[in-house]
Parts: structure tokens; C-alpha cells; sequence
């Protein structure tokens, strides 16, 4: 299950790396341990999970919407952490889903 309570991410952990230490930047899975979730929740994603729930015709599609959106973040998930709000996120900050 990859739905989590800021979105449906692209999977539920970084992607295999077995070329040793890498130096340079590669692929933005490979940025997860960086202290941000890069990769592992795009918001792009969402947003076609959310265009797969308005073709399907379901009801949970607005709320799908709203998870994403950082217009009343706070009220759904009230251990969030402020977004910018005038700029496209590609992923979701690591604390927001600590209790």
C-alpha cells in the first residue's frame, strides 16, 4: 500500500543502490536519505492517482485533491510542517509524519 497520509507515493522505499558510494547525483530516489523524501512522494503522482479516481468516478476524489494541496494542510494533518505555498513540492518533508 503505498497511500499515506500526505499522498500516494511512488514506492515505499528508496531504490536499490549497489554501485558503492556515489558522487555525484543520480537519480532523485537515491536522494531519500538526505534528510528529505525525494522520490518516494512526488506530488505528480498524486495527482494522477487522483486523475485515475475522477475516470473511475469516485467520490473520494476532491479529498484526494485536498491531501496534496497545502490550503488547510493543517486541519488533515495537524503534525505537518508549513509548505511554501507559491511553488510546485516535489516531496513531502520527513518530520511531518512523526507524531
Amino acid at each position: 500500500n503505498l497511500h499515506y497520509p500526505d499522498g500516494v507515493r511512488l514506492m515505499n522505499k528508496p531504490a536499490r543502490f549497489a554501485d558503492g558510494v556515489p558522487l555525484y547525483f543520480k537519480r532523485a530516489e537515491q536522494a531519500a536519505n538526505v534528510g528529505r523524501e525525494i522520490g518516494l512522494m512526488y506530488t505528480h503522482a498524486h495527482i494522477r492517482y487522483s486523475e485515475a479516481l475522477a475516470t473511475l468516478g469516485k467520490d473520494s476524489l476532491v479529498d484526494e485533491l485536498l491531501r496534496i494541496s497545502p490550503v488547510g494542510q493543517f486541519s488533515r494533518l495537524g503534525t505537518s510542517e508549513i509548505r511554501q505555498r507559491n511553488c510546485y513540492f516535489a516531496s513531502s518533508d520527513a518530520d511531518s509524519l512523526i507524531a
